[in-house]
């Protein structure tokens, strides 16, 4: 028996809080932020994609769009801290 929807959306949730809030804690240290933004977007996109496939029909599209949506966020955060590269 996988896991179920809600735990699915519970893991995501604290992923991404535990990730982006690691990255704000280390605000000075901005290789630490890499590490850490690098880390979430990619257990972002891994959870997304075994979610698809265990409750849903899992397609490139899909995919795709983890991988776009992972891509906008690091692309945000390099924008944003381009004078500190």
């Amino acid at each position: 028996m996988g896991f179920t929807h809600k735990t699915y959306y519970i893991a995501e949730s604290v992923l991404l809080l535990v990730g982006f809030s690691a990255a704000a804690y280390f605000s000075s240290q901005i290789k630490m932020q890499i590490a850490f933004i690098s880390t979430t977007l990619v257990g972002y996109i891994v959870l997304g994609v075994i979610h698809h496939k265990t409750h849903h029909n899992l397609k490139i599209k899909i995919v795709v769009e983890y991988l776009l949506v992972a891509l906008l966020v690091a692309s945000a955060f390099l924008f944003l801290n381009s004078s500190r590269l």
